[in-house]
């Protein structure tokens, strides 16, 4: 209450700048007007007015800014079948601007991870979509990328796009010339044929060769009077 009157004693003496948007956004902090704090926020930094935004519909701040709300704060039946449309027909306006530093973050290798989580959050059925989308098309550098990617499929319910990972994980062991974490790999994804396949490959080198294939791994798990140094022999079974 003394804020505010503090506030209008100012307003007397000082009227605002409004060409400076600080002084109209702090104005507006003052009057109750949060869409138009955010909407100055985001002319400076999108990604601070999405989370400012996460932090203000917390606090119950954003109530009454939904079009797709009644007075009691339900999604109106004229809205609700916008939610399964599109990833921007969202039901607040924190999840609107959530939506897209998501999708800017997809566009940074480095905040990726950060587009995906958000989107992972997500109240808006889309959002799952458009995870499922990408994933497959993530350009998957380490076995960790590859672990991170399965658990946001296992987290929401993709076990189609997890098959495609776990294929693409396969054929990039496959070309690092590791043969049995490959196999292994196939046979996650459901590809047996694959499986079949390759062990026939490494079957016919190996009578061409007249010899075993120059694989100490598969060789071990062969042959188990091969000990490789490190490397407990009941892993290879």
């Amino acid at each position: 209450e003394l804020l505010n009157e503090y506030f209008q004693d100012v307003l007397q003496h000082h009227q605002p700048d409004r060409t400076v948007v600080w002084e109209v956004a702090s104005v507006d902090i003052f009057e109750g007007n949060f869409l138009q704090v955010l909407r100055s926020l985001s002319s400076f930094n999108t990604a601070t007015a999405a989370y400012v935004s996460a932090l203000c519909e917390a606090k119950g701040l954003l109530r009454g800014y939904s079009l797709d709300e009644d007075e009691n704060g339900k999604i109106s039946s004229t809205f609700a079948s916008l939610l399964d449309q599109d990833l921007f027909s969202t039901r607040n306006v924190s999840e609107f601007l959530l939506h897209g530093h998501a999708l800017d973050c997809l566009a940074v290798d480095a905040l990726i991870p950060v587009g995906i989580g958000l989107l992972a959050l997500s109240r808006n059925p889309t959002a799952r979509s458009v995870i499922a989308e990408y994933l497959p098309k993530y350009n998957f550098k380490t076995n960790d990328d590859i672990e991170w990617a399965l658990t946001i499929c296992a987290k929401l319910k993709l076990p189609q796009i997890a098959h495609v990972i776990f294929r693409i994980a396969a054929q990039r062991s496959l070309s690092n010339g590791l043969l049995l974490e490959a196999l292994t790999l196939f046979a996650r994804a459901g590809e047996i044929e694959f499986v079949k396949h390759h062990c026939w490959l490494i079957f016919e080198n190996s009578l061409i060769r007249g010899e075993p294939i120059d694989d100490i791994i598969i060789n071990a798990v062969v042959d188990d009077s091969i000990v490789i140094q490190d490397i407990d022999p009941e892993t290879l079974k």
